[in-house]
């Protein structure tokens, strides 16, 4: 569940979807992504101020706002069970053959994220932090499904279309989010 520094108004919460539950690994998959079954859901009200007394009207934030990569390789650690925390190249049918370790969560997430919205600040320098936010959620594609255990079996359930507290407004894809530069003569 999300809830602290999450939820705060500022903040983007990002869930995750791993690499190889997303469109260019699975021909099931349109444009988006399967979401992690950790993934943390939504909607909890926040109940108090910041002094600890009960608010009037609960108030109720769209978090996460969108979903990001994660699973993906890096060179620090990861958490597979593979060798040096790498996905084991039979576990996915090959097409995680390097040695790199993998980190999963939506700790790996949100940096994903993060480099795109720097892409995005990169492309159009005046944007405001608003405004990126609002490209990252006007961008991002719907996510329909998530990966769910069901004893102890992995299957997919249905989070419906459109904004949800599951994905936000869904999968960011760095080709869709981040313009082409102005300015920039070639």
């Amino acid at each position: 569940t999300i809830y602290g520094h999450q939820m705060a108004e500022g903040a983007m919460a990002v869930a995750a979807a791993p690499f190889f539950s997303t469109a260019p690994f699975r021909s099931d998959i349109d444009s988006s992504a399967f979401l992690q079954s950790f993934s943390s859901k939504g909607g909890i009200p926040i109940l108090f101020d910041q002094n600890g007394n009960r608010l009037s009207s609960p108030i109720q934030r769209q978090k996460p706002e969108v979903t990001g990569t994660d699973a993906v390789d890096n060179t620090f650690f990861g958490n597979f069970q593979g060798e040096n925390g790498d996905i084991p190249d039979s576990a996915l049918g090959g097409i995680d053959p390097d040695s790199d370790p993998n980190f999963a969560g939506t700790s790996a997430a949100a940096p994903n994220v993060a480099a795109i919205a720097a892409l995005i600040r990169q492309a159009r320098q005046g944007l405001s932090p608003e405004s990126v936010y609002d490209r990252l959620e006007s961008t991002a594609v719907d996510i329909q499904a998530r990966r769910a255990i069901e004893s102890g079996e992995l299957v997919l359930e249905q989070i419906g279309a459109g904004v949800d507290p599951w994905s936000g407004h869904g999968f960011v894809r760095a080709d869709r989010a981040v313009p082409a530069p102005t300015g920039v003569q070639i």
